[in-house]
């Protein structure tokens, strides 16, 4: 092979003297089964990145969906809870709405009864 600018054969210096530090040098060429190692390597150790990325992303999106599902489970409960609160509450609000219409028909009852018995003691001082 020669190069394309100059026409020389590659690994020889461009320069004039023999003494010159070549521009272009041959290096030899690794040994094939120390390239098919280095390849191996790499490969491998790109497999592995990938693989535990993956592990990695299943077993947390895993760890969420569980969380979700747990809090999922304890909102319904929570909201059961709620709804018998509510329940209870209106259950109270009830009696309490009882309670005060009792509260005033007793009132009106008395003071009915404190007229009547003015009455009755008018009636009964007229005789």
């Amino acid at each position: 092979m020669t190069s394309s600018s100059t026409n020389q054969p590659f690994g020889e210096s461009l320069s004039s003297t023999k003494n010159d530090v070549p521009l272009y040098t041959n290096y030899p060429a690794q040994e094939p089964e120390k390239n098919l190692s280095l390849w191996i390597q790499v490969i491998l150790g790109v497999f592995t990145a990938v693989v535990t990325s993956i592990v990695t992303f299943y077993s947390v999106t895993g760890s969420l969906k569980d969380g979700i599902s747990q809090n999922r489970t304890q909102i319904s409960v929570l909201n059961e809870k709620a709804n018998s609160l509510n329940q209870k509450v209106n259950v109270n609000d009830s009696r309490v709405q009882n309670i005060n219409r009792i509260n005033t028909n007793q009132q009106v009852l008395k003071v009915r009864l404190e007229e009547l018995i003015r009455r009755v003691d008018n009636l009964s001082s007229k005789k």
